[in-house]
């Protein structure tokens, strides 16, 4: 190469290297995209580059480092020709960018990514089922764009008979029809319903086998395992999200805060935000899977509101099978299926799927009017979550005509009064002393009594749903009417003891029949 003599020549010089090694660039790009065809894309809303598989019909991640290596090999056979002389990690990284715009694919100018093309189907080993119109359609699907598959064909005509005669064995009556209906939306992707399954039992009663159940139903590549703690506290764990169907929280126990990001990953109308570790970018997004909950006891929470607990479909696991009689029934690994219900997948897909539309949103909507014994479930979760139900529970009678005090405080009692035990002045007359009263003996932090009242009227009205409570004035004062204060002796008042005494108010929630206590409310409940 000459050595230029005058200032002119270098810059002619310089600009003639721009231009090869912006050619060259270009070239790579082009020559990258043109071999690999159709047969990768890059997506803008994840920010990842996917390779398709022919063998399993599914589109895989590809991550930077491999696509950066399949750039350095051609720009080594660019080297090799002499077309280019050299290249630095800029090259590299110019060629990436490029091949960015090159290959990208999407739905509606960018709005819509375009993994959610084949979303309202079901992607079987031997086809897509379609879950609006139940039309199936055979081979690998690949304008469906899908990115994992079940491990299992699709046998309308298949049976399941050792699994429901599992789910017999470990369930309680009538909550079968839960689980089918929980399947069949994991299935079809329906999330209006708002709820969010919640397996409660001691060790050896199924509920990892249940669990493995709805990994094998979402696919495992369609499936997220977390924990309560770090989807609510970790800022970039949402982001993990995008495209599942099925986000995993196992051995779950103790959650003393809220739960805000639980109730938007059930709720049908409310966004998430997701921002990935070192992206760019922070995106909102709706979600679109189901969360299924395991754990040996109740979750118990500091959050008191309506919002969570209408969400939660608790269900039971208490029968525990013997270690020497346990089996190996369900296993799902990122390739195979393994257990007795391996072979019955298909037909564990036609029996939830046999449920209809309606009668899954009816089920999930009203789960108690289908599994009356879930009312009583829901209540022993409620008492054990919620310190406003637990001191209904402890302290209260029900009385829909009856009036109770709010009262001024939580003042410091009177000697008389700690001798009998209290904390708080008027704990037996007034309904925020005696609250505080019971958190202060039960290891509760008390809430102001703006918020008690607040949550109190909540946790009648849309938790517990007892009829004609509402804040009054009593004397002048503020009250609540509906609720009667059980007195220090209860052997002294007929109205909380004895057979005609009133009910409490979660005993009234569990059966809310007023012709059953039609006695004690005609003796006791009468207005102050």
């Amino acid at each position: 190469m000459t050595t230029p003599q005058t200032p002119a020549q270098l810059v002619n010089l310089a600009n003639a290297q721009q231009q090869q090694r912006s050619f060259a660039e270009n070239d790579v790009a082009e020559l990258i995209a043109t071999n690999q065809g159709d047969d990768y894309l890059y997506d803008s809303t994840h920010d990842n580059f996917y390779t398709y598989d022919s063998d399993l019909g599914t589109w895989y991640v590809q991550d930077e480092m491999h696509i950066k290596r399949r750039i350095v090999k051609a720009l080594d056979t660019f080297v090799a020709a002499g077309v280019l002389p050299k290249y630095q990690s800029s090259t590299v990284n110019s060629v990436y960018a490029m091949l960015q715009a090159r290959m990208l694919k999407s739905l509606d100018g960018g709005r819509t990514s375009v993994f959610s093309t084949g979303k309202r189907y079901i992607p079987f080993a031997n086809g897509a089922l379609n879950s609006d119109t139940f039309e199936f359609e055979e081979g690998k699907n690949k304008d469906l764009y899908f990115r994992s598959r079940l491990f299992y064909d699709w046998n309308e005509n298949a049976s399941c008979p050792k699994f429901l005669q599992w789910m017999k064995d470990s369930l309680r009556t009538n909550q079968e029809k839960l689980i089918q209906a929980f399947c069949r939306a994991l299935l079809t992707g329906y999330t209006s319903g708002e709820r969010f399954l919640h397996l409660v039992g001691p060790g050896g009663t199924g509920k990892s086998t249940m669990q493995q159940l709805m990994i094998a139903l979402a696919g495992f590549g369609s499936t997220h395992t977390s924990s309560l703690e770090l989807i609510e506290m970790n800022k970039f764990e949402t982001y993990n999200l995008i495209g599942k169907r099925l986000l995993l929280l196992t051995d779950e126990s103790n959650y003393n805060k809220r739960m805000d990001v639980l109730k938007k990953l059930t709720s049908a109308s409310d966004t998430l935000r997701a921002e990935r570790k070192y992206g760019k970018e922070i995106i909102s997004f709706k979600p679109e899977c189901l969360v299924c909950i395991a754990s040996n006891e109740h979750i118990s929470s500091n959050d008191s509101t309506s919002g969570l607990e209408r969400r939660r479909l608790t269900i039971i696991m208490d029968k525990v099978v013997a270690p020497s009689k346990r089996r190996q029934l369900l296993d799902v690994y990122d390739d195979r299926l393994e257990g007795e219900f391996a072979g019955e997948m298909s037909g564990i897909v036609s029996w939830a799927l046999d449920m209809t539309y309606e009668e899954m949103r009816d089920t999930l909507a009203n789960p108690v009017k289908h599994a009356p014994s879930l009312a009583r479930t829901n209540i022993d979760a409620l008492v054990f979550n919620n310190p406003y139900v637990s001191w209904m529970a402890e302290c209260c009678l029900y009385a829909p005509n009856y009036s109770t005090l709010i009262g001024r405080g939580a003042a410091r009692p009177s000697t008389d009064e700690s001798e009998k035990g209290m904390y708080v002045k008027n704990a037996y007359s007034e309904l925020f002393a005696s609250y505080a009263n019971y958190c202060k003996a039960c290891g509760y932090k008390p809430a102001a009594k703006p918020r008690f009242v607040e949550r109190t009227m909540e946790t009648l009205n849309n938790i517990l749903k007892l009829p004609n409570c509402s804040t009054t004035t009593l004397k002048g004062l503020p009250a609540i009417k509906g609720l009667r204060l059980k007195p220090y002796d209860l052997s002294s008042d007929r109205a909380s003891h004895g057979p005609d005494r009133l009910p409490n108010p979660v005993e009234f929630a569990q059966e809310p029949d007023f012709e059953k206590w039609e006695t004690s409310f005609q003796k006791h409940d009468t207005a102050d």
